[in-house]
């Protein structure tokens, strides 16, 4: 087997290669560093005295399991491919019941 020297032209083209990697990852993390904005409370649709609460709900185990197939029936987002959690299909039923009580 002979031993020849790597030929120019394909180190050319890794150096190229290795320049287009570099600038793309140079790129990411400028985009990265340059960071992103916190939305606003209007953005949130939070008013200044209105806070995150937690706390804990009972509830029956029939109960969760049609929530469960309800929100299982829902169609997923294009974004993810997970279906709505249980604790944001709750937060809707809430919000969809404090509204239809407003129009009363």
């Amino acid at each position: 087997m002979a031993i020849t020297l790597p030929n120019k032209n394909n180190k050319d083209k890794v150096l190229l290669e290795n320049q287009k990697k570099i600038t793309a990852e140079q790129r990411a993390e400028e985009f990265i560093k340059g960071g992103g904005t916190v939305p606003k409370a209007s953005q949130m649709e939070l008013s200044a005295s209105d806070e995150m609460k937690n706390f804990n709900i009972k509830i029956i185990q029939s109960t969760l399991s049609e929530i469960n197939s309800q929100r299982l029936k829902r169609p997923k987002s294009p974004y993810s491919k997970k279906s709505i959690s249980i604790q944001n299909w709750i937060i809707e039923a809430i919000e969809e019941k404090l509204q239809r009580n407003k129009k009363l």
